[in-house]
C-alpha cells in the first residue's frame, strides 16, 4: 500500500498461524520524500504523493535471487495541474517478503536513477547493492503519475499524465504512455524504429507520431482478445501491442469432493 505522504507499506497476512485468527505484521518499506542523498525534504519539490495503487509483480531469479517488484508512480491528483513537484516512477525490489522479513526502510539513495538510460542499469542496480530504480517525470510540463501501471510479460506500461501549457485554459491536459523494461527501466522497444534504443523510446504514446494521447486523466488496460492479440487500452484508444508472446488457452472445471 502507498499514501500521500510518498510512502509504501507492506503487510503480510499469515493464515496459517497457530492462532484463532490470523497474524498480520506490517511495516514501512520505503520513504521517497527523500532527496538524492536518503535525507527528508524540505522544499516543495519533494513533496511526491502516492494516489495510484501500486503495482506487484513476481520476479523469479535463479539463485535465491527472486524478488517482489513493486511500481509506482508519485503525483498529487488533487492538484493535477501543479508544475512545482519533482515527480518520479519507482520500482522496489522487495526481496523480505519472500522470506518473512522487513528489510529497511528505503529512500531515494537506495535505488538506482535510471533517467539518462544506461544499457547496464541492471548491473548497476545488482553491484551496488540497490534495491531498485526510479525515473524521473518531466517536472517542466507538470509530467506526474495518477494511474497505477500495469506489468505485463516483463514489460511495465506507465500511463504519465501531463496538465496543458497554461493551466489557466480551459483544458484538460492529456496521458501519454510509457512502456519499460520491469528489471531495470530501460525502453522495451525501438519505438521510432531508428535501430537504437535510447530515452526517448520509453516514450510510446507520445501524440506527435507515435500514437494519439488519451484526453485528461486516463489508466491502462491491457487485454487478449479471441483471435490472440494483446490490445491495449488508453482511455478510450483501442491499440494492439506488438509483444513476441505465446497465448495458450486454458479450461478448467471445477471437480465434486
Amino acid at each position: 500500500a502507498a499514501d500521500s505522504a510518498g510512502q509504501i507499506f507492506r503487510f503480510d497476512i499469515d493464515n496459517d498461524a497457530a492462532a484463532p485468527k490470523p497474524v498480520i505484521t506490517g511495516g514501512r518499506i520505503a520513504d521517497f520524500q527523500t532527496d538524492a542523498a536518503g535525507a527528508p525534504e524540505t522544499d516543495i519539490e519533494g513533496n511526491r504523493r502516492f494516489f495510484a495503487r501500486p503495482d506487484i509483480a513476481y520476479v523469479r531469479r535463479p539463485g535465491g535471487k527472486s524478488f517482489i517488484a513493486v511500481s509506482l508512480g508519485s503525483g498529487y491528483r488533487a492538484h493535477p495541474l501543479n508544475k512545482s513537484v519533482r515527480d518520479y516512477f519507482f520500482s522496489v525490489r522487495d526481496t523480505g517478503v519472500l522470506k518473512g522479513q522487513f528489510e529497511g526502510d528505503l529512500t531515494l539513495d537506495d535505488l538506482v536513477d535510471v533517467t539518462g538510460f544506461d544499457s547496464d542499469a541492471v548491473g548497476m542496480i545488482e553491484s551496488a547493492g540497490k534495491r531498485g530504480w526510479y525515473l524521473a517525470l518531466d517536472t517542466a510540463s507538470g509530467e506526474k503519475i495518477l494511474e497505477p501501471a500495469v506489468t505485463f510479460n516483463g514489460t511495465l506500461w506507465i500511463p504519465a499524465y501531463a496538465p496543458a501549457g497554461d493551466s489557466c485554459a480551459g483544458n484538460i491536459g492529456a496521458t501519454r504512455l510509457y512502456a519499460v523494461e520491469l528489471d531495470d527501466g530501460a525502453p522495451a522497444r525501438d519505438t521510432n524504429a531508428d535501430g537504437f534504443l535510447d530515452a526517448s523510446d520509453r516514450l510510446v504514446r507520445n501524440g506527435d507520431g507515435e500514437g494519439a494521447l488519451a484526453p485528461g486523466i486516463a489508466g491502462v488496460g491491457l487485454y487478449f482478445s479471441e483471435d490472440g492479440r494483446i490490445l491495449g487500452l488508453l482511455g478510450a484508444d483501442l491499440f494492439e501491442i506488438d509483444e513476441d508472446f505465446d497465448l495458450q488457452v486454458v479450461k478448467w472445471r471445477e471437480r465434486d469432493g
